[in-house]
């Protein structure tokens, strides 16, 4: 006897399994985003079938690097964001405020107390359907460039709740990948010889970019946790990557892996 069907349910359904999604997503379509110059609607793509959600990457040139203009790509829509910049709202943003100390995950519902003009914004964002739920992954590399990973929820405070705990573990490693990609072909980057890397890195690196552990690398290359550990070190160190994850999201775009 076949159930019948609930919107709902399926849409519970979907949202459970893009809460695992955003990095295999990603890195199953990293030669659509080296391709693409609208890096918005590329992230539109990512985020749709997980809900009333929007995505946000901001990132801070180099220091001493000449550049002065900072990397926003962003799904809020045009509207919102000229309205946001143009009423200046960047200074009073309690989220932004927040990443640039932080070092760990930011729950906007733990965010401190609006600074002054910051109630206003609050306000004017939700007259504009935007409510104050949401993650944001502070992100230092090795250039100490600032950046961060936002993701905003519509969803009600109970469903935003409950979905949390399953996108977090995911989106930690989507947010430094997708930094990784943004970044490594940058203009005032210092040129670098061709990447080298061994078979072993090669072959490590791409069952990191398919989101297995060191364990399960070990397991399907016939080598031990410890020797897969080694290689990936020497891959991260080769790429002057901080963590696997961004040495395989540099490796896919690079088309070493």
């Amino acid at each position: 006897m076949f159930k019948q069907f609930s919107p709902l349910a399926e849409r519970e359904r979907v949202a459970r399994a893009g809460q695992i999604g955003f990095y295999n997503s990603l890195m199953s379509n990293m030669d659509v985003f080296r391709t693409t110059t609208d890096k918005a609607a590329f992230l539109s793509g990512l985020v749709g079938p997980l809900g009333p959600f929007n995505l946000t990457y901001f990132a801070t040139p180099p220091p001493g690097c000449g550049a002065t203009k900072s990397k926003i790509v962003t799904t809020y829509g045009e509207k919102w964001t000229a309205h946001y910049f143009a009423s200046r709202y960047e200074s009073v943003d309690p989220v932004l405020r927040a990443a640039h100390d932080a070092t760990l995950p930011i729950d906007w519902d733990h965010l401190p107390a609006a600074a002054e003009g910051g109630e206003d914004f609050l306000e004017d964002a939700r007259a504009h359907g935007i409510e104050m739920r949401g993650v944001t992954f502070p992100l230092r590399d090795g250039r100490h460039r600032l950046a961060f990973v936002s993701l905003q929820s519509n969803c009600d405070p109970a469903t935003w709740r409950a979905r949390l705990p399953g996108i977090v573990p995911d989106f930690i490693h989507f947010a430094l990948a997708f930094h990784t990609a943004m970044t490594s072909g940058d203009a005032d980057e210092v040129a670098q010889a061709p990447m080298k890397l061994s078979r072993r890195e090669r072959e490590v690196l791409d069952w990191a970019s398919r989101g297995k552990t060191s364990w399960e690398t070990s397991v399907l290359l016939g080598l031990s946790e410890k020797t897969v550990n080694f290689y990936l070190r020497n891959a991260c160190q080769k790429m002057n990557a901080a963590t696997k994850v961004q040495a395989a999201a540099q490796a896919v775009r690079e088309g070493l892996i």
